[in-house]
């Protein structure tokens, strides 16, 4: 959680996204994370 907020208090726009992260975190939804964070990348690396 400490992470979360670093990136939070760093990228104040990404906000939406680390709370998400936050409450899969709080319900031990690791695999559920894993599986966002793989989309996030496959979407920037669209977009690029």
């Amino acid at each position: 959680m400490n992470k979360l907020a670093e990136i939070e208090v760093q990228q104040p726009a990404t906000a939406i996204f680390v709370e998400d992260m936050r409450l899969l975190a709080r319900q031990f939804q690791f695999e559920a994370m894993s599986r966002q964070l793989t989309h996030k990348e496959a979407v920037d690396e669209q977009g690029a």
